[in-house]
């Protein structure tokens, strides 16, 4: 079984990093800085908004003409405040002739993120 990791680095304008990959998070925090990343495969741009309810919404352009939403739910556990991404929703939007694709999300496992922001 093949485990992939999810990053994504939000920026204050809107924007963000995410990184898909098969890389341990200790190999990859490091190479995603404020300025981009470093030595990484699986990376792309994206842009994000987040609602008053705390629902963010992460759209990333991927190969051949796909565009991937994700939607989240920034939630609190034991350890913090709003430390913690849900995953609510994915799909996968065709550009040429914007059929969208939604993987089953008990697919999906619940994420705990170390949500870096810039002001």
């Amino acid at each position: 079984m093949v485990t992939y990791f999810r990053f994504v680095r939000f920026y204050a304008d809107g924007t963000c990093i995410t990184v898909l990959t098969t890389l341990e998070p200790r190999e990859v925090v490091q190479q995603v800085s404020w300025t981009g990343v470093v030595g990484l495969r699986g990376t792309s741009d994206g842009v994000w908004r987040m609602s008053e309810s705390g629902a963010v919404s992460v759209e990333v352009r991927g190969p051949r003409g796909y565009t991937f939403i994700e939607e989240l739910q920034i939630k609190s556990t034991s350890r913090g405040k709003h430390n913690k991404l849900v995953w609510t929703g994915f799909c996968s939007v065709n550009q040429e002739d914007g059929e969208r694709t939604v993987p089953a999300l008990n697919v999906l496992k619940r994420l705990i993120l170390g949500v870096e922001y810039e002001e």
